[in-house]
């Protein structure tokens, strides 16, 4: 590992597959290497390398998988349920996992966003929005087995991530006749974003669940990154919504995939 290590951020992320894409991403001759911190960017590069879009970090001495290098192996095996034995503030659950064990994920998972600085109501609706992303998967990814639920918590930060090697948003929109011509990543992830678009067409009480995260991040400072395909959304600010939200080109990517940051302050 090289000594002039960076920090894995997004945009990181974004270059080494941009890099990737053309042709152009030599491992071997970059002056320098990269070190995991956030649980989103770590888990995006993660998801670009299972869909074969990005090499594989680690094995090249380029990325310092600490402190995700436990939660990346349960992933890899297809753990149904991990949560890190020494903090607790670390955790995944398989998309396909019984009830039981996401009873006990829950838990661990409020426990960790409390300690955070999250009030208990706060960390109720998080770990609520984390339950229906893990649903999303199930229904619509087409690849339930390939998808998994993710936290990580620490003092004034909690992350969580949903992830799956499905068929992503913009095919699984169009299996309903009102978006049969639809063709586009970053139009199929708006309707995704907005209520009651399912692959069942457009009707009330239908839908992907995205109320519940939205509701519970009102008023509150997180960042908010999706990925299907080639499109990515970003939302951040103290009241994320779909109106202000930032859409950009990047690296194909399969399946759809969720990050969310919230930034709880001080414990009290």
């Amino acid at each position: 590992m090289s000594d002039a290590a960076k920090v894995l951020d997004f945009s990181a992320v974004d270059d080494l597959a941009f890099a990737a894409e053309r042709g152009r991403l030599d491992l071997g001759h970059l002056p320098w290497s990269w070190r995991a911190h956030g649980l989103g960017p770590f888990l995006e590069a993660l998801q670009l390398q299972r869909s074969g879009n990005l090499p594989d970090l680690e094995a090249a001495n380029r990325l310092d998988p600490r402190p995700f290098r436990g939660l990346a192996a349960a992933v890899a095996r297809n753990e149904n349920r991990w949560i890190c034995p020494m903090s607790r503030m670390l955790g995944t659950l398989n998309a396909t996992s019984s009830s039981l064990d996401w009873t006990s994920f829950a838990m661990d998972a409020q426990r960790a966003a409390i300690s955070s600085g999250m009030t208990r109501d706060w960390a109720a609706q998080m770990v609520a929005a984390i339950g229906e992303l893990r649903a999303n998967i199930d229904e619509h990814s087409a690849a339930a087995a390939t998808g998994f639920v993710a936290f990580r918590a620490a003092q004034g930060i909690f992350e969580f991530v949903a992830s799956d090697l499905g068929v992503g948003v913009l095919a699984t929109l169009r299996m309903a006749p009102d978006y049969q011509s639809l063709s586009d990543h970053m139009e199929a992830l708006r309707l995704t974003l907005t209520e009651g678009a399912s692959r069942f067409g457009f009707q009330e009480g239908r839908g992907y669940g995205f109320r519940p995260l939205f509701t519970g991040l009102a008023n509150r400072n997180a960042t908010l990154r999706f990925r299907s395909g080639n499109a990515m959304l970003r939302m951040d600010g103290t009241s994320p919504d779909l109106l202000h939200a930032q859409a950009a080109a990047k690296p194909p990517i399969r399946g759809f995939f969720v990050s969310v940051a919230c930034s709880t302050g001080a414990r009290i």
